[in-house]
């Protein structure tokens, strides 16, 4: 029903706009009761925050809205170019995915090719840092645990398997 799935069109306009918009076209227009109050991060945002920006500089919701499309074609072209790391680094055999050191280590930014391969297998930055480390210190066996993956610090590579054991814990 729409009333568990409502329907948003005009959630790209703005604000003062949207109520007219819906008049013009007969469109049935309410209001929710929570955008007025403040005790929500987006309402601070929206009615303190961006009109405090405004005042000091009048073009802030143009440049925020330029900044905001610059932005998303920088993370189009960050997904496409980790993609083609990820194709060119990882390697999988059977069950287990694989990933040469020396080859993400010649990487520019490895630290962050390495983070954006991993956090697809549940590992946190963290994880990763720790998991940095030991190829650092060249330490050999070391094992990493996220939810669902181990990976483990070879010589000369990472190696990353499922956990099939479910009641497998950790200490």
């Amino acid at each position: 029903t729409l009333t568990n799935n409502p329907i948003r069109p005009l959630i790209m306009g703005r604000k003062k706009e949207n109520p007219n918009y819906a008049t013009n076209h007969e469109l049935p227009w309410r209001e929710d009761s929570s955008n007025s109050s403040t005790k929500y991060l987006r309402n601070k945002l929206r009615h303190d925050i961006i009109p405090l920006f405004k005042e000091l500089n009048p073009g802030f919701l143009s440049t925020m809205s330029d900044n905001m499309g610059k932005l998303g074609e920088v993370a189009d072209i960050f997904a496409r170019e980790i993609d083609s790391k990820k194709k060119h680094l990882l390697t999988q055999k059977d069950d287990s995915y694989f990933i040469s050191v020396e080859n993400l280590i010649e990487e520019d930014h490895y630290k962050v090719i390495l983070y954006e391969i991993l956090q697809e297998f549940g590992f946190t930055n963290s994880l990763v840092e720790d998991i940095l480390s030991s190829i650092k210190t060249k330490e050999s066996g070391k094992l990493f645990y996220s939810s669902e993956y181990r990976l483990v610090k070879d010589r000369d590579q990472l190696i990353i398997e499922r956990i099939l054991d479910k009641n497998f814990q950790r200490y």
